[in-house]
């Protein structure tokens, strides 16, 4: 049976539920997952090289993204997963090009909706104001909202709102489906249409997740960085990164959680099968 006709559709409560699961899941297994954070995070870090860290960091986040998932499906076969697990998609030689492909879809999507970003501020700001936005890049915020909003500012959204929806299911379609690149996209850009409403309940729960974070970290960075100066404020950084990880590590819980649910994977214990197969 193809992907695509695999796909459940289910009802919009279901979308707390990818949540509520996700941070159960993570929550068993916080001790060995905690080892594979800690190693997404340290490869992270190479964004922090010029134009050539952000590519590469781009390119490998499916990679690493599967990784992850395939650390959740070893808890819920009852294993216990080590920090190596985030690089065990790189042995799944078909998996390993799809991935990479998946990420240089990201890249690709992403430079196109810039594009149209571009054309829409193009449209309305004359070379001189480019320049002097360039210049002054603190004004931007006040520029932009001063813009008409128009329709390549709305194919700039559609467009990035595509790439994501057709990345989301087709990481772990490739890894646990071993699913080609256009079967595998194509796919996750159907499942999420025809779970538009758990996806956006999902979404919405996530934003909730990510304004009470942004708030709580907020409040202890501006207490560590008065009350413990310099290495307060190295804290603080170590915080910032520790709980901007620990936001990824219940995203991707939650996406396997969808996963499972949508397109019908079920985890299977070693002794019952040999690894985790879809019905």
């Amino acid at each position: 049976m193809r992907a695509d006709q695999r796909i459940r559709r289910l009802p919009a409560s279901h979308g707390i539920q990818w949540m509520a699961q996700g941070a159960g899941l993570l929550s068993v297994g916080w001790r060995p997952l905690s080892g594979v954070a800690a190693l997404w995070l340290m490869i992270s870090l190479i964004v922090v090289v010029p134009v050539v860290g952000q590519f590469m960091l781009a390119v490998i986040t499916p990679l690493l993204t599967a990784g992850v998932l395939l650390a959740y499906d070893a808890l819920a076969r009852g294993q216990t997963p080590g920090p190596q697990w985030l690089l065990r998609a790189w042995q799944h030689p078909t998996a390993r090009s799809v991935l990479i492909n998946l990420g240089l879809w990201g890249i690709l999507g992403s430079l196109i909706a810039i594009g149209f970003v571009a054309a829409w501020i193009g449209q309305q700001l004359s070379e001189a104001e480019m320049q002097a936005l360039v210049a002054a890049p603190e004004q931007a915020i006040s520029v932009l909202r001063s813009l008409e909003v128009g329709p390549r500012l709305w194919l700039a959204l559609g467009v990035f709102v595509a790439v994501l929806a057709s990345l989301v299911f087709a990481i772990p379609l490739a890894i646990f489906g071993e699913e080609r690149l256009l079967i595998a996209l194509f796919a996750s850009l159907k499942a999420v249409v025809v779970n538009l409403l758990p996806v956006m309940v999902y979404l919405i729960a996530l934003a909730a997740i990510f304004a009470a974070t942004a708030v709580v970290t907020s409040a202890l960075v501006s207490l560590l960085a008065s009350v413990g100066g310099a290495a307060g404020a190295v804290m603080a950084q170590v915080l910032v990164l520790v709980l901007g990880m620990a936001v990824q590590m219940l995203m991707a819980a939650g996406q396997y959680v969808a996963f499972c649910q949508v397109f019908g994977w079920t985890a299977v214990a070693p002794d019952q099968a040999e690894g985790s197969v879809a019905p």
